[in-house]
């Protein structure tokens, strides 16, 4: 390995995604279904009961119908996402890892050191959810409030716009800030599966070898290009899903297959998540290869890892070895 620009770390990523395609998918298959519940309980679920109320009328009560419902999200929804995600992120930073430095990947060894981690990588994907998604539970707050003030009747009407326009402006500063964090927490992972470090070391030297150093620049810049790569996968997997799926009339068929059923909703309500299914199948072992990929780049980059590499690929002579 060599320092790659963001393009150069994205091939290299692609061909190990490519080699180890069906040992990661089969792998991360049930973590996938963990982390589509906790999608489908967020999207069917949490999302419309904030636009339904059953306490038409009260409004302080339907501020804090809201806030459970939101509460819900965070307590319910997050951790069985990263539940699902650390397992998906401990396989695949092993196998990369692996394939990286130029070893035999081990499945049954990356499993191990998937489950033996699970808990600490689960800690800082789902505290770095928590602080990403932070500025739009804010902005939702706020939003909440500046409604509960306007329908009060209470003589704030100016403070009530002006909390309700700053939550919309907050949601727009929260886009922003949450690929940001999300990039600046993006190596914690790949530093406690490789290094071995406890959860607090694993996010500082994650952040440390992001940093933008002179000559060198930031690596927040590859996780940006890996952002994009993956939203434009992630669309093209969805819409192809959903497009083929659709063509067939392959909804209507399972709908007139399975009429007068009593599994027959649940059965159509997981037909409508599998284009989402196919997506986080498909990108979240991505991700955590991309992630390796940025790691040892940034450790080449910064602190000469290639050499240590390569002293372990050096052959002691036969008169060394006397």
């Amino acid at each position: 390995m060599r320092p790659m620009t963001s393009a150069e770390m994205l091939d290299l990523a692609l061909g190990a995604y490519r080699t180890l395609g069906w040992t990661l998918l089969r792998s991360a298959l049930a973590p996938t279904l963990i982390c589509t519940s906790a999608v489908a309980f967020v999207v069917d679920y949490v999302i419309p009961s904030l636009g339904t109320t059953r306490h038409v009328g009260d409004q302080a009560a339907q501020v804090v119908e809201a806030a459970i419902t939101v509460g819900l999200a965070i307590l319910v929804g997050l951790p069985l996402f990263a539940f699902g995600f650390a397992y998906i992120s401990g396989v695949s930073v092993r196998l990369a890892s692996e394939f990286t430095v130029g070893d035999q990947p081990d499945l049954e060894a990356a499993q191990r050191a998937a489950r033996a981690n699970l808990y600490r990588v689960t800690w800082v994907i789902l505290r770095g959810l928590m602080l990403a998604l932070l500025p739009f539970v804010i902005s939702l707050a706020l939003f909440f409030v500046g409604g509960f003030w306007t329908n009060s009747g209470a003589d704030t009407d100016g403070i009530a716009s002006g909390l309700v326009g700053l939550s919309f402006l907050g949601m727009l500063v929260g886009i922003v800030f949450f690929f940001l964090i999300a990039a600046n927490q993006s190596l914690a992972a790949p530093v406690i599966l490789i290094e071995e470090l406890p959860w607090r070391a694993a996010v500082r030297r994650g952040r440390n070898l992001l940093r933008n150093v002179a000559f060198h620049g930031s690596g927040v810049g590859a996780m940006w290009s890996l952002y994009w790569y993956t939203a434009l996968a992630s669309f093209v997997i969805w819409l192809g899903a959903g497009g083929v799926l659709a063509l067939l009339g392959a909804r209507d068929v399972l709908d007139r297959a399975l009429a007068g059923w009593p599994v027959q909703s649940v059965a159509l309500t997981a037909f409508d998540l599998l284009p989402i299914f196919l997506v986080i199948w498909a990108i979240l072992p991505f991700w955590g290869v991309a992630a390796t990929v940025i790691y040892y780049e940034r450790r080449i980059r910064l602190e000469g890892y290639d050499i240590d590499l390569l002293a372990k690929d050096i052959k002691l002579s036969p008169r060394d070895q006397e």
